[in-house]
């Protein structure tokens, strides 16, 4: 026991919580009275939080300060069965709630807020429908009325008085009245496509942003067309009852059905809209492929068939030929056919394939061109023309084109057929053109018994008579070269023979004189022997 104080007056402080005071008083002859009084040491905390809370006071004995969790939407597609058997929307939840700073479990006595409920609704709600409901967790659908002496109070201006009791909050949905989301799947069509697929496309009209509207319910058919519009909840029920697909988001436009139906299936397909709780509206929505009579005030549906057929056409008189062009030295081949008949496959349009191989198919090949479509009986064409890229036709090779089918859905087998498919071989034409022939080699004298005007380049080929022969001899220079060699030779002839005979004479008689002059010395010499 701790001593606060002596005397008649004193003064202390005390920590907020729950405490007994006892006073002790003794006379002078020392006689004691003793009295007790419990107190309560409150905390008062005033709170705001803008622009939900305008307003708030909340005491306990602890400290404490506000936790508030800003409005949010309810789950998209959870069903809430209080507010449904009160013929309401659940609206938006929100947390409110006294905690203690230090994270400890604390009591509050009480928590008085006064909330803005233009923040939290739109303004096309009527305030006045709105109940505020006591929600245990964010994951589950149960709720509950405020207990005991909790209560609330909506004010003309929009804003709702809250008082809780004994209570430091928590969680908490408001539901109301909602006017019913106008939407509407406008243009809801049925699309073929090919393999016997479907698309269902729709264009969104209305509050389709608004947050309380949940999406769209599909429904299918595959005999019989659904009827629109119903005339009450009941009818619906029974007329879509195990027709349903799926549900898509508020802000699908279009539906891909993964089915690939057989030939010659019928489909309808139902568009609902539903509320953010998952309830359908049976009010609005829209059938496929169908138009509004003013008569009967029904909407008059299609009947719509898939189409699951590939088409077998084939062209007439398909044919291809290569052209050169001097001017650019390049090869074009041109490929021509005759548009057919329509028949019983309907409008087709075409795709054309060029391989350089025989294929049964060209269902894994690129397209030279796609979605070609003529008049019956027109001709139709394709050129191309050599060039460096790698894709263009070469010289020296063999292409085969191929016209493929398509029905107006996109059904094709791409089947290489007979009639639909021509060889073309790319010669080279580049000496086959008349003005790149090689140069023609022949006689080009024009004396010559061959003279040929057309030669480019002498052969040597001239033929001559023998007094041309002759005089074309005698003007060849290899002709004259030898006459100034046998006429040089001549005149050195008639010049040195003369000139070598006298020289000879003179060696002869120098020769008689030295052999003379030997004999006479001979002589001599044998006298004196």
């Amino acid at each position: 026991m701790e001593i606060l104080g002596y005397g008649q007056v004193t003064n202390f402080t005390m920590p907020m919580g729950e405490w007994q005071l006892t006073l002790y008083v003794e006379d002078s002859a020392g006689n004691l009275e003793i009295a007790m009084q419990p107190i309560r040491i409150l905390n008062r905390v005033e709170f705001s939080e803008s622009p939900y809370v305008v307003s708030g006071v909340s005491v306990s004995t602890y400290s404490m300060a506000l936790e508030f969790d800003a409005p949010d939407l309810p789950p998209p597609g959870v069903f809430y069965p209080t507010a449904y058997n009160r013929n309401k929307e659940p609206l938006v939840m929100f947390n409110m709630s006294m905690d203690s700073p230090y994270g400890v479990d604390i009591t509050v006595d009480s928590i008085d807020a006064k909330l803005d409920l233009n923040y939290f609704l739109p303004p096309a709600i009527d305030k006045s429908t709105v109940e505020l409901l006591k929600l245990p967790s964010w994951e589950g659908t149960e709720m509950y009325d405020l207990e005991d002496d909790d209560s609330y109070l909506i004010n003309a201006d929009g804003t709702m008085d809250v008082y809780l009791e004994g209570s430091k909050g928590g969680s908490f949905m408001l539901i109301g009245e909602l006017q019913p989301v106008t939407v509407n799947p406008a243009n809801l069509t049925i699309n073929l496509q090919r393999d016997g697929q479907v698309k269902i496309t729709w264009d969104n009209e209305g509050d389709h942003q608004n947050p309380y509207f949940g999406g769209w319910e599909i429904y299918r058919k595959e005999i019989f067309r659904f009827s629109y519009p119903f005339e009450s909840e009941a009818q619906f029920n029974s007329a879509t009852f195990g027709y349903h697909v799926l549900d898509v988001s508020p802000d699908t436009q279009e539906w891909q059905d993964p089915n690939e139906w057989e030939q010659g299936t019928c489909l309808s397909y139902l568009v609902m809209a539903h509320n953010r709780a998952g309830v359908t509206d049976w009010r609005f929505g829209n059938v496929s492929n169908a138009v509004w009579n003013s008569t009967s005030q029904r909407m008059i549906v299609d009947q719509v068939c898939v189409d699951n057929s590939d088409p077998a056409t084939t062209v007439d008189n398909l044919e291809g030929v290569v052209t050169f062009n001097n001017n650019t030295k390049r090869h074009t081949v041109e490929v021509s056919w005759t548009w057919p008949e329509v028949d019983d496959e309907g409008p087709l349009t075409w795709n054309l394939y060029r391989a350089e191989v025989v294929l049964p198919s060209v269902t894994f090949m690129e397209p030279l061109r796609s979605g070609m479509q003529g008049a019956p009986g027109e001709t139709g064409y394709f050129n191309e023309t050599e060039s460096a890229l790698r894709s263009s036709i070469k010289v020296e090779q063999t292409y085969y084109y191929v016209l493929v089918p398509f029905d107006s859905v996109g059904n094709s087998d791409y089947l290489v057929r007979q009639g639909n498919a021509v060889q073309v071989d790319v010669d080279d034409m580049f000496w086959v053109y008349p003005y790149n022939q090689p140069p023609v080699e022949g006689c080009r004298d024009s004396g010559a018994e061959n003279y040929n005007p057309d030669a480019l380049i002498d052969d040597g080929s001239c033929e001559y008579a023998w007094d041309a022969r002759l005089e074309n001899d005698l003007a060849t220079g290899a002709f004259q070269q030898a006459g100034i060699v046998c006429v040089s030779l001549m005149i050195l002839n008639m010049l040195m023979i003369p000139m070598l005979i006298n020289k000879y004479k003179e060696v002869k008689v120098k020769i008689k004189r030295k052999r003379a002059r030997k004999s006479r010395v001979d002589d001599f010499e044998e006298m004196f022997d």
